[in-house]
């Protein structure tokens, strides 16, 4: 049996193998197996085709089971296929599975049944779609229908839904917050319409409401009343409007809330329910309703600073003045500008003194208008000027009194200032050496003769006898150094210093013409008188009468009494004997007995008024004699007295009269003078001489003595003895030294100083309100005072004697000084002008008697002794009228010779003198300038009788006696004739021309009684006492009082009845003045009387003493301490008889010792105790009332809070007591403990036993007390709940909660601390806030609950930070008190998130940072927003860090391909890669190599591939073309490929497709042979288009390149060597044409060719034809040589050059042609001659070489440079050698053959033509030079222009050749033939 097969698929085999029936997949139809259709299946075999059924189907046919059904799309297959079913709504199926339909996902739905792919779900209603999810559509929007919308629509306007996921717009009808709704008739809402400005809406709001008063919104929509707010410059004041605000707005009922347009000076920014801010204390504003504090501002010239205030600082403006300027303009906002000071001494015009003192109205006035705005405005002040814009101080010399911008003015000339800054020409004073002049504000140059110290004093006369020198600024005493005539220098004549020097009268004997030289003696036997001047005042001391022999006698010699006999025996001895002698006479061979020597002696008995006057021979002086009228009258020959008008007239008749020796004078008692003239006699054997008595000579006294007509005298009864001269070079100083100082006063016054005695010093210092002088003079070391006058009154000082004090006080209103005379029996002198006149030693005020006492004379030669007395020296005196009168008015005889007293002693005895009358008429003394006689008197005590007295005019001829030495102190009713005379001090006499017979006693001062002299009266029996005449006052002379002598006590002692005694303390004893001796009825007890200073009897009677015992006048009496002067009889003038003393009344004190009628009040505020004098006797009995306190010189109440009990010095009241700590006073000055009874705030008192509050205790924590007086224990108050601050807390409003507390309830009795963390529905806010933390800063006084803290944000949670302040809570260290406790974590963002906005005033959220940014670093406190900060560009993070890890911008990296810059990643650029999270920027490939632009393919080295134009190099290659890899990279890893070494493509080598990663890559592959590329880096084939040098090619194909032709040339350059011309790379170049020239002919052109093929240059091109250089010469041959075979020489039928080159070029082996010109000379035969020969080929054979010159004319390549001599060469030759550069020299004419050219260029090329060994060279005999090689020898024609070439001799010997200058030859070397075979050797010759 044979089995077949079923035939095709659809049939398969049966089971049992019988037949084959349908497969599986098919089913039988009509008798065949039909495959099974899509949607059913079929089993096989006989089975049908059974239906998967409805929504079912098949992948494809020929299904063969049921598993094979599957679903169509759109429906669900469920439990079978029976169960399958459309999908229903909301689901979906895409088919061809057995799954259940697939929910839409996201919420989304289908619009029907059946839908077949998710894109089929859409969003319902509702619903808008977003990513396959279903988003509701928020509130206010709404969507319709199921679609696929992104978005719902927007209710209208102003409309909102309720909730979300709202499906229509019927579903908008609620109004959004900020509108109203819009209804429509039926009251349905049709749309919304925004609020208006003013009004507000809450979200669901019908309509909207207003604003609360006053208030309104910024602008319309606005949704809640917390949108009403006051507008930028208004202010609501929810408290009412503060007073200051509703003044300056004019509002009167401010206390309701309300709003307020801010008024002048304040403002308020922005809108906000602040109240107005003020600017500022005077700060303004432009105008009402400011917005900003940019509206405040300051007007020009104010200022503005920072000033504390009780809310802390605020800006306070002020007018800047007093020295002050503001701004210059106005200057707005709230930055302070603080005045600035003016510059350095200068002030503003409001300072100035003259409008400082306006009163108040005129200054404001003045002032206000006043703005000072810059420095402008400032002047200068008193003292500185101004310059240059500065204001400097005004140096010495200047002043400026300020305020007038101008320079300082200079003193007027010889004045200045002392010191800088003088303020006025007041200021101004003299210069030393000037003197100011009254109220001219000038000054004068002090005259010659005085000096001037400067300053207000006035120049002072020199010393007497002194002067200054001419022309000379004297500034000092010093400068008196030029002496007067009369008066010589006493300086040490070896000082160098002669400034030094002083001046001293010149004394008998001496004279001086004045200046600076000391006297000059007269000469031996000469003399003078004193003060003599010149060298003619010197006389003979002894002068004959010659040619007289003596003056005529008028008797017998020998009886004549005026003459006394003398036992000399010749005339030397009789002048010898003459010592004091008027003349002598000797007398030789008389008869009558006369013989001998014969002296005329003073008169013992002078007559009054009597005098004698002896001529001195040959000059016109006398010498004057008192004379006595009986003794002396025998001399002369005439008894006859003639009358004569004078003396004067005397003397000019005898010197009218040669024979006149002398002359008599006597004045009689009738007043007439008589004159009698004495002559003289011849006699023989008499001689004799005048002696000159110089202290006599020219002295005339008469003329002063007989002014009066009244005159009363008694002789004095004995001569005194003449005085001695004065030594010129010694002074006796008259007071020990003293100083007195007179600093002159202000104001045009004079103060009078009153010397000092025994070594002090008086001051007269400047006097108050410029008017008044104190000078204190100090006597003994004692102080005089003299107080300031008042009124413009100057006061000169009261000098004190014996150590005591004189005072003198103040006048008042130009009236009257009272001198208080000082006690100890002295006398004080005052010499208080009254009425603002100069104060002289004028007359005395107040009844007081000022005197002058002259001083006893010290004894001979001696300083004065009485230390408290200035004494003055005295000459010698007249003593009493006899011995014994002297002895009994116990009057010393003075001896009998003193000697004249020297230098200032004899300037103060001349003083004296002429008080006294003594030399007052001397011409020589009152005439000399400079020299002044200071008045004196003479007399203290004067007794002033009232009846007339006998008056004396004249010089006091007699001794003054002192009383108080009569009897030891006692009295006697008589002292016979003797009476009491005084000289009153008065001026001095007026001057006479003559003078005295001797000068007058000065009195002695005794001490320490008064000063009181006597002096002896003329005597009773003169008959020209004349009792009746009235006394009369001389106002020119002394007067002299007398009267009767009774015996009184003196003043200061008071008459016992047995003798006189001091008068005691308390008393005053005026003594017996002239009236009580003059009144006949005045009664004897009356004098001497002691008088008390009190003259009441109660109840004081004591009130009155005297500062010693002695006092003299009632005057003396001062008050007791606690007293003062009064009158007993109040309003009655104080007197002695009323004057008593008056207790001090309360609060005033006396020190007493004054006569002061007022106390001294107790300083401000001091009080005395008591009313006793006791009580009032010093400043120390003034004492501190309770309740004060002494401090700083004042007494003040005590402070608040302390007290001070008792009456007390000041010493023990420096501070009060205080109350105690926390207690105090009800006010000032409190004086008991009990008056502390106020308890200051936040203090509880204390109580002690007694009841009084002592130290007081704070308030502890949580109370509190307001303060105040209380009346016992008082506790302090309880906060409750809260605490406070801190202790002693002063008042509720201190109850506060602590920051980071708050109060639960207003009940609660505790804080609670804020939440750290709390959830929005516990705080009670919406729940977007999530969890959040709290915090409160500052205390909260108001319980709000929880919502007393505040929130941080949503989801920000708190912590505590802040120090714990909650005073008792130690449990709690730190607490949540300030914005700082709150944080957010690291990764977190704080942002401002405004939908928070209203819900709560805190608008932060925190939030976690997305990836790709990072947030806060750590944990951060603080509200500060701090937002996710994205990666830089381009970076990222990693997807699996948390939130908390991306917390810096660390976390950020760069992706892969991308470089990092900065903080950003940049994708590398092709070439470049960079590794993901490298953080680097993109590396760069190596050179060579490159990248894609793909990041992803940029991420390491190995996607660096090699560029273009590179291949890879192999270092070890051998050869060149070794190191390039020609093959494939195959079979290396991409790190090898990668560290494989790449360069660039060298010229010639390209590269392609450069991809590491193929096996072709990383090749330069070499161009075709011959080409090559133009550069470097070439990347394709089609770049080999340059041919190497030497090579070219037809076309610009690229292609290979062949070797250019001979005759061309390639040199690889872009430009044509030949024309300049760029030119193609591929092109070879034709060689050029060369042309040779010949002066008699045409030229000759010949072709070029090259050595070989591929030539690269030009300079390888060479003629094919070349001629001979002119250089050469013009023929080879060695002459006109015979053609011959030996010689090679052959004649040619060319008729032409060119014909004959070519046949050369045709003949074998020619060398060269020479083609020779017609001869018209017949010299030669033409034509054409060729010079060949054929070698044998035998070793023998020889070569020429000829010198090929380039084709060019100049070949750079080729230029030899003759740079030096060649060895060997002649003359001529070395002439010929070429330099390059020189170009072919001209022929020379009459050049011979042997002429050697130069040549300008070589080509270095030679050709080479053989030649055998036997041909006879035509051209041997030239020869230039020989070498032994053939390099040698080219290397030298080279050089040689004349040479053409050389020629091998010999194996190893050539000779240079030169041609010959053949008239009509021309050679053509032929080099064609030649060169077909020729190639550059070293050597540079071609060879064959």
């Amino acid at each position: 049996m044979i089995c077949l097969s079923c035939t095709s698929p659809s049939y398969k085999v049966k089971a049992d193998g019988s037949s084959c029936e349908c497969s599986s997949g098919f089913h039988l139809d009509s008798a065949s197996c039909t495959p099974c259709d899509k949607g059913s299946y079929c089993s096989g075999g006989d089975a049908p085709r059974q239906s998967c059924g409805i929504h079912l189907t098949t992948k494809s046919a020929t299904a063969a089971t049921i598993a094979a059904c599957i679903t169509q799309p759109g429906v669900a297959y469920m439990t079978g296929p029976d169960t399958a079913t459309s999908c229903p709504v909301n689901t979906y199926n895409s088919g061809g599975n057995r799954r259940n339909c697939t929910e839409c996902p996201g919420g989304l739905v289908t619009e029907g049944m059946g839908s077949v792919s998710v894109a089929a779900c859409a969003a319902p209603p509702g619903y808008f779609y977003r990513g396959q999810q279903a988003m509701p559509c928020s509130v206010g929007t709404y969507k319709e229908g199921i679609n696929k919308n992104t978005r719902c629509q927007a209710c209208p306007v102003g409309l909102t839904t309720v909730a979300t996921g709202y499906i229509s717009a019927r579903e908008c009808s609620v109004t959004v917050a900020g509108y109203q709704a819009v209804y429509d008739s039926e009251k349905r809402v049709t749309g919304a319409e925004p609020c208006p400005v003013g009004t507000f809406s809450p979200a669901g709001g019908v309509v909207c409401s207003p604003c609360p008063t006053g208030l309104t919104t910024q602008a319309p929509k606005s949704v809640s009343d917390a949108a009403c707010l006051a507008p930028p410059g208004t202010g609501f004041y929810a408290n009412g409007v503060p007073e200051d605000v509703a003044s300056l707005a004019g509002i009167t009922n401010a206390s309701q809330p309300t709003t307020l347009p801010c008024p002048f000076g304040y403002y308020k920014s922005g809108w906000t329910l602040d109240e107005c801010q003020s600017c500022g204390f005077s700060v303004l504003t432009t105008a009402a309703r400011s917005e900003s504090s940019d509206a405040c501002y300051i007007p020009a010239g104010w200022g503005s600073k920072a000033i504390g205030t009780t809310n802390g600082t605020s800006l306070a403006a002020f007018k800047c003045v007093l020295g002050s300027f503001g701004v210059a303009m106005p200057q707005f906002g709230l930055s302070a500008a603080p005045c600035q000071a003016c510059p350095e001494f200068t002030t503003t015009p409001d300072a100035f003194p003259q409008n400082l003192a306006l009163n108040s109205a005129a200054y404001s006035a003045l002032v206000s208008p006043m703005v000072f705005t810059s420095s402008a405005n400032c002047s200068n002040l008193p003292g500185y000027g101004w310059e240059h814009g500065v204001a400097t101080e005004c140096p010495e010399g200047y002043y400026n009194q300020g305020f007038d911008l101008r320079p300082c003015t200079a003193c007027a000339e010889g004045m200045s200032t002392v010191g800088s800054a003088a303020t006025g020409s007041s200021s101004c004073i003299a210069l030393p050496g000037w003197e100011m002049v009254v109220d001219a504000a000038a000054a004068v140059r002090c005259p010659q003769g005085t000096w001037g110290e400067g300053g207000t004093s006035s120049c002072k006369a020199c010393p007497s006898g002194s002067s200054t020198a001419p022309d000379v600024l004297a500034t000092s005493a010093s400068d008196c150094s030029y002496c007067l005539p009369g008066f010589g220098s006493t300086a040490n004549q070896n000082s160098s210093n002669s400034e030094e020097a002083l001046c001293s009268f010149c004394g008998l004997g001496y004279y001086a013409p004045g200046g600076p030289e000391p006297c000059t003696a007269c000469g031996e036997g000469f003399t003078s008188s004193w003060l003599a001047s010149s060298s003619s005042d010197c006389v003979p001391l002894y002068t004959s009468p010659e040619p007289y022999s003596s003056i005529a006698f008028s008797s017998n010699m020998s009886v004549d009494s005026a003459l006394t006999r003398n036992a000399a025996s010749d005339a030397a001895s009789c002048q010898d004997a003459c010592t004091s002698c008027q003349f002598w006479m000797f007398r030789t061979g008389q008869n009558d007995g006369s013989d001998g020597c014969w002296l005329k002696e003073v008169a013992a008995k002078p007559t009054p008024n009597t005098y004698i006057a002896y001529k001195v021979s040959g000059s016109t002086s006398y010498v004057v004699w008192e004379a006595n009228a009986d003794v002396d009258g025998q001399l002369g020959n005439s008894a006859t007295m003639e009358a004569a008008a004078s003396p004067t007239a005397c003397s000019d008749a005898c010197d009218a009269q040669s024979a006149c020796l002398a002359y008599w004078v006597s004045a009689n008692a009738n007043r007439t003078w008589q004159c009698k003239l004495l002559a003289g006699e011849f006699r023989r054997g008499v001689r004799s001489s005048v002696r000159s008595e110089p202290t006599l000579i020219n002295v005339v006294p008469w003329d002063a003595m007989f002014a009066q007509p009244d005159i009363t005298t008694a002789a004095p009864n004995a001569a005194a003895p003449a005085p001695s001269p004065p030594s010129p070079t010694t002074t006796q100083e008259p007071v020990s030294g003293n100083t007195a100082t007179n600093t002159l006063p202000a104001g045009g016054n004079t103060a009078t100083n009153t010397a000092p005695v025994s070594g002090n010093t008086a001051t007269n210092t400047l006097p108050a309100s410029g008017n008044t002088a104190t000078n204190t003079a100090p006597v003994s070391g004692n102080t005089a005072t003299n107080t300031a006058p008042v009124g413009g009154n100057t006061a000169t000082n009261t000098a004190t004697v014996g150590g005591n004090t004189a005072t003198n006080n103040v006048p008042v209103g130009n009236n009257t000084a009272t001198n208080n005379v000082p006690v100890g029996n002295n006398t004080a002198t005052n010499n208080v002008p009254v009425g603002g006149n100069a104060a002289t030693n004028n007359t005395p005020v107040s009844d007081n008697t000022a005197t002058i006492t002259l001083p006893e004379p010290p004894a001979p030669n001696a300083a004065p002794t009485d230390a408290s007395t200035n004494t003055l020296p005295t000459p010698n005196a007249h003593p009493a009228s006899s011995p014994a009168a002297a002895e009994e008015l116990e009057i010393s005889p003075v001896p009998e010779q003193v000697p004249a007293p020297n230098g200032d002693a004899a300037e103060a005895l001349l003083g004296a003198y002429s008080a006294l009358g003594a030399y007052g008429g001397s011409p020589a003394l009152a005439n000399l300038p400079g020299l002044y006689f200071e008045p004196s008197g003479v007399g203290v005590y004067a007794a002033m009788a009232d009846t007339p007295t006998s008056s004396i005019s004249g010089p006091a001829s007699v001794q003054a006696l002192d009383v108080d030495k009569l009897s030891g102190g006692a009295y006697s009713d008589d002292y016979g004739s003797a009476g009491i005379a005084s000289v009153v001090g008065a001026a001095p006499a007026s001057p006479s021309p003559k003078p005295p017979s001797s000068p007058a006693v000065p009195a002695k001062s005794p001490s320490p009684a008064p000063s009181k002299q006597v002096t002896p009266s003329t005597p009773a029996n003169a008959s020209n006492v004349d009792d009746d005449v009235p006394a009369k006052v001389a106002t020119t002379a002394p007067i002299v009082y007398t009267t009767a002598l009774k015996a009184v006590c003196p003043p200061g002692k008071y008459d016992t009845g047995a003798s006189c005694v001091n008068c005691g303390y308390a008393n005053y004893c005026p003594g017996v003045t002239a009236k009580y001796v003059s009144k006949a009825n005045e009664p004897d007890t009356a004098r001497g009387a002691q008088f008390a200073c009190d003259r009441s009897i109660a109840p004081f009677a004591d009130a009155l003493t005297t500062p010693t015992n002695r006092a003299t006048s009632w005057q003396s009496c001062v008050a007791r301490p606690g007293f003062r002067v009064a009158s007993i009889n109040p309003g009655q003038a104080i007197n002695a008889s009323t004057q008593t003393g008056v207790v001090c009344p309360a609060n005033k004190y006396s020190v007493g010792g004054t006569r002061l009628t007022s106390c001294t009040a107790c300083p401000s505020g001091m009080v005395t105790v008591g009313d006793a004098a006791s009580n009032h006797n010093s400043v120390n009995d003034c004492l501190v009332p309770p309740g004060k306190f002494y401090d700083a010189g004042a007494v003040k109440p005590c402070p608040m809070g302390t007290y001070r009990e008792g009456t007390l010095p000041y010493s023990q009241t420096t501070s009060c007591s205080t109350c105690g700590a926390g207690i105090s006073t009800l006010a000032a000055g409190s004086a008991r403990r009990q008056d502390c009874t106020v308890v200051l705030a936040g203090y509880f008192a204390q109580w002690d036993a007694a009841g009084f509050a002592y130290n007081a205790d704070e308030c502890d924590f949580g109370s509190y007390w307001p303060g105040g007086q209380i009346s016992g224990p008082t506790p302090c108050s309880s906060c409750g709940g809260y605490t406070t601050a801190a202790v002693a807390s002063k008042s509720k409003t201190a109850c506060a909660a602590p920051p980071g507390y708050y109060l639960p309830s207003p009940g609660a009795s505790q804080m609670l601390l804020c939440h750290s963390s709390i959830a929005a529905a516990q705080y009670g806010i919406d729940a977007a806030f999530g969890t959040f933390g709290t915090y409160r800063s500052g205390w909260a006084t108001t319980p709000n609950g929880v919502k007393d803290c505040q929130i941080c944000g949503a989801n920000v949670l708190s912590e505590p930070t802040k120090e714990n302040l909650h005073p008792v809570d130690s449990t709690v260290e730190l607490v949540a008190a300030s914005p700082d406790a709150c944080y957010i974590t690291a990764g977190q963002s704080l942002t401002t998130d405004y939908s928070l906005a209203s819900l709560s005033s805190s608008m932060l959220r925190a939030a976690d940072c997305p990836p790709n940014t990072y947030g806060a670093s750590a944990h951060t406190n603080g509200l500060t927003t701090s937002f996710c900060k994205p990666c830089g560009r381009n970076m990222i993070t990693e997807p699996a860090l948390t939130a908390a890890q991306r917390n810096d911008a660390a976390v950020c990296f760069n992706p892969e391909g991308f470089g990092v810059t900065g903080q950003v990643a940049l994708q590398c650029s092709p070439g470049s890669w960079s590794a993901r999270g490298s953080m680097l920027p993109c590396q760069i490939c190596a050179a060579g190599r490159t990248t894609t632009a793909v990041s992803t393919q940029q991420v390491a080295a190995t996607d660096c591939f090699v560029s273009d134009g590179f291949g890879v190099f192999d270092q070890a290659g051998a050869t060149a073309a070794a190191q390039w890899y020609d093959a494939g990279v195959a079979g290396l890893s991409a790190v090898q490929q990668a560290q494989l070494e790449v360069a660039e493509c060298p010229v010639g080598r390209y590269s392609e497709s450069q991809n590491l990663h193929s096996d072709t890559a990383a090749r330069c592959v070499a161009c075709p042979a011959g080409s090559a590329t133009e550069e470097a880096g070439s990347t394709d084939i089609s770049q080999c288009t340059v041919c190497t040098r030497g090579k070219g090619r037809s076309s610009s194909a690229y292609g290979q390149c062949d070797a250019c032709l001979r005759g061309s040339f390639n040199d690889g350059q872009s430009t044509n060597p030949l024309s300049g011309n760029s030119r193609s790379s591929w092109e070879c170049i034709v060689c050029p044409s060369k042309t040779f020239t010949y002066v008699a002919q045409g030229d000759f052109v010949s072709s070029s060719t090259t050595v070989s093929p591929g030539s690269t240059s030009a300079d390888q091109c060479a003629p094919i034809n070349v001629q001979l250089d002119a250089s050469a010469g013009t023929s080879i041959f060695s002459g006109y040589v015979t053609p011959s075979e030996s010689n090679g020489v052959t004649s040619h039928a060319a008729t032409t050059l060119d014909s004959c080159v070519e046949a050369c070029t045709q003949t074998e082996a020619c060398h060269f042609a020479e083609f020779r010109y017609t001869d018209n000379s017949g010299d030669y035969t033409p034509g054409c001659f060729l010079f060949a020969s054929s070698t044998a080929g035998s070793s023998s054979d020889r070569a020429v070489y000829y010198k090929l010159p380039p084709t060019l004319d100049v070949s750079a390549s080729s230029v030899q440079m003759a740079s030096m001599q060649i060895a060997g060469l002649s003359a001529p030759q070395a002439a010929s050698v070429s330099f390059a550069g020189l170009g072919p020299a001209a022929p020379t004419s009459g050049s011979s053959s042997s002429t050697v050219r130069a040549q300008s260029v070589a080509s270095g090329l030679y050709v080479k033509h053989s030649y055998a060994a036997s041909t006879v060279l035509p051209f041997d005999s030239a020869t230039l030079q020989t070498a032994s090689s053939r390099s040698a020898a080219a290397a030298a024609c080279d050089m040689l222009a004349a040479c053409w070439g050389f020629v091998e001799v010999s194996a190893g010997s050539y000779a240079l050749k030169s041609g010959n200058d053949l008239v009509g030859s021309r050679t053509v070397i032929n080099a064609m033939k030649a060169s077909e075979a020729l190639s550059v050797a070293s050597s540079r010759i071609v060879q064959p």
